[in-house]
């Protein structure tokens, strides 16, 4: 339609028609492919002179270009339109309309069209665009096209983000929610019809750009900087849209914050650079970049992907970390978001890394990590973990041409601060989705060894599951003791530790593990234990006790002597933050050959965990000229809940229970009256043992 009005004034204005000085044009509606348009006036003076002016208006615009691209009250008044041999020039006009986003008042526009090629080239100064302003360049030939635009302080804010949002085909597509920026630069647009090219140059300077995704968990604010881009596009032989671009965002001011990381381009400057990121149809390809804040840069090489939701983002490529110190990572990035307590830590040391791609897997990686120092520093409370002259090297190839080139060392560790290991030296298995150990290692604990002989980490499910299978030689019970501010218990504990897995914050022992201490067995079956090493850890278990040497165990704790064997158990045991808070216990006498006697001591002090009330009642009787009694049985019965133990013995006795029967001559009973005992209480007077107790002696 346009064409045709240009073809009209061009026939009028060539015509050597003196008698005509006027012309007026008008449609009420135009209702065509390529533009739609109601109230269009076309006003045209001195026809019968070179130089004429021509007057346009309309009240409603629209083309095909975007369903954005409508003006109202369109105004052009070209005041000089010379008339040269195969050319209209206008040198003096005024242009107005009205647009949601631009907007022009009597704004000079110039233009030179070739009445013989339709080709015409034309200028806009000082477009009202986003409350800054906006040139435009434009040229239009039979082959070419092309426009350059250079914006000054354009203000897009979160109102307008939302209509430019919503005029996209599919706005959902788009994650982020909110975004403001203030722009400035030069775009320059240039099409080869012919060869359905299309390619631009865009030198943007940005200022406090701001956004945020729809979760909240993906932020930007401030962000000042420049972006400069060349792009091309071009359809392929099998009519698929190419579109290629190199890329260089520098990044000076501001801040961003990810679930992963979070950054201030003030301290740290970053700068980010693509060559060659080609998207083809719904996959793309990068030749090469670079990410660079000057303590951390990363090389990007050949690395392609999909962009459709069903495939993997990046299936193939090379990353390079180059070397760094572990610190300019973690306290700058990492960190302000992390919010485990367990994570936060003091860290020095290297670390070096290079990935490589292939078919959405890694086909060969190495890390290195050198002379580590790490310590966790909680909030609050003492450190869970520590490591000293860390170093860790991780190699894999698709060859297994670096089968044995991965291990990992370290000159000390701490466990809940105060369990220390020794020296470790361990070599390592490494696959594309899996570490393990290559042979069995030793690791010193306290006067023992932890043998390794089983570790493995595996990577092929959305959060890594641990694995481990190991023996523990003897090691003083004094020493965990002390270490766990336990009371100090003597003699050795050893065991064989079953398969024990660790995933998305669990751990379980498949089978029994097994620990020996006073000369019998300890079995724990169905152990489970959640937030492991955070502040309020939970372990479950069921515990089974056999053969265990009473005189060997009453002797550690400084309870009184006894001797004898015992067996018992602890059903549903649960241990909230290493107390117990609930479980159904047991301990009785064994069948076994061995003497069975108490002391004066352990009587008073049994007497005492049952209530009996008459402390020290032994050493003030005729008793007190026997060391120590036979006994039948002994034991009792817990039953927690809630903090309340409901206590029963060996046997029900009048007014109470047994919790030693007697034997031989002379017969000692000890009968328990509290059926309920406070939970806290009792282990209180198992710890200090300072509550006077008697037995009822028959």
């Amino acid at each position: 339609m346009i064409r045709c009005l240009v073809m009209l004034i061009i026939l009028v204005a060539s015509q050597q028609v003196l008698a005509i000085s006027y012309l007026k044009i008008g449609f009420e509606k135009i209702d065509g492919a390529q533009i739609k348009a109601r109230d269009i006036n076309i006003t045209i003076n001195d026809l019968d002179r070179d130089n004429s002016r021509l007057r346009f208006k309309a009240q409603q615009l629209k083309t095909r270009l975007h369903q954005q691209a409508e003006v109202s009250r369109l105004s052009f008044d070209c005041k000089n339109l010379q008339q040269l041999k195969n050319a209209l020039l206008c040198k003096d006009s005024e242009l107005s309309f009205d647009h949601p986003l631009v907007h022009a008042d009597n704004t000079n526009l110039t233009f030179d069209l070739n009445t013989d090629t339709f080709a015409i080239s034309a200028e806009i100064a000082n477009l009202n665009l986003l409350n800054g302003q906006v040139s435009v360049r434009m040229h239009r030939k039979a082959s070419s096209s092309g426009a350059t635009l250079k914006l000054k302080q354009l203000a897009i804010t979160p109102q307008v983000f939302k209509r430019l949002q919503a005029s996209f085909q599919n706005p959902s597509e788009y994650s982020v929610a909110e975004f403001s920026a203030m722009l400035s630069g030069e775009v320059s647009i240039a099409q080869k019809r012919k060869q359905q090219q299309l390619s631009a140059d865009i030198d943007l300077h940005f200022n406090d750009i701001a956004f945020s995704n729809e979760t909240g968990d993906l932020l930007g604010e401030g962000l000042t900087g420049r972006l400069k881009t060349s792009l091309k596009q071009a359809s392929t032989t099998q009519g698929i849209s190419a579109l290629k671009l190199n890329s260089t965002i520098a990044l000076k001011k501001g801040e961003v914050l990810t679930p992963w990381f979070y950054s201030s381009f003030a301290d740290r400057p970053l700068t980010l650079d693509l060559n060659d990121l080609q998207f083809t149809g719904q996959q793309w390809s990068l030749k090469s970049g670079q990410i660079d804040d000057g303590h951390v840069s990363m090389k990007l090489a050949k690395l392609g992907g999909s962009k459709n939701a069903e495939s993997t983002f990046l299936q193939q490529g090379q990353l390079t970390l180059d070397p760094l110190k572990l610190e300019n990572v973690y306290d700058f990035y990492l960190a302000p978001v992390l919010t485990n307590d367990l994570a936060r830590l003091s860290v020095s040391g290297n670390l070096s890394a290079n990935l490589t791609m292939e078919q959405s897997k890694p086909v060969a990686y190495q890390v290195k990590l050198g002379n580590v120092d790490l310590q966790h520093q909680p909030l609050s409370g003492s450190p869970k973990y520590a490591f000293n002259k860390l170093d860790l090297a991780l190699k894999h190839s698709s060859d297994n041409s670096t089968a044995s080139a991965s291990y990992l060392d370290f000159k000390a560790a701490s466990f809940l601060e105060n369990i220390r290991f020794g020296q470790l030296h361990l070599p390592l298995k490494v696959s594309s989705q899996k570490l393990s150990v290559a042979q069995n290692s030793r690791l010193p604990v306290f006067d023992g060894d932890l043998i390794i002989e089983d570790f493995s980490m595996d990577f092929s499910q959305k959060a890594p599951q641990f694995e481990f299978k190991g023996i523990l030689t003897p090691i003083s019970l004094s020493n965990i003791t002390a270490a766990l501010d336990w009371p100090v218990m003597n003699g050795k504990i050893s065991g064989l530790i079953p398969s024990v897995t660790y995933h998305d914050g669990n751990a379980r022992i498949a089978g029994t593990l097994l620990i020996r201490a006073f000369d019998g067995n300890i079995l724990l079956k169905n152990v489970q234990a959640s937030h492991l090493l955070s502040s309020w850890p939970v372990l479950k278990a069921d515990v089974a006790v056999k053969n265990i040497d009473l005189q060997k165990l009453t002797e550690t704790f400084s309870f009184g002597k006894i001797t004898g064997e015992v067996d018992g158990y602890a059903r549903n045991l649960v241990l909230e933050n290493w107390r117990p808070t609930s479980f159904d216990a047991q301990l009785l006498t064994a069948e076994s050959d061995k003497p069975r006697r108490i002391s004066q001591k352990a009587v008073d002090n049994i007497s005492n965990l049952g209530g009996a009330g008459m402390a020290g009642a032994l050493s003030r009787s005729f008793m007190r000229f026997f060391e120590d009694f036979g006994y039948d049985k002994l034991g009792f019965n817990c039953e927690l809940k809630n903090g309340i133990c409901q206590m029963s013995g060996v046997a029900d006795a009048n007014q109470g229970y047994y919790l030693v029967k007697g034997g031989g001559i002379p017969r000692i009973d000890v009968i328990g009256h509290n059926r309920t005992t406070d939970w806290n209480t009792l282990v209180d007077r198992l710890v200090n043992m300072t509550s006077a107790g008697s037995p009822t002696i028959q």
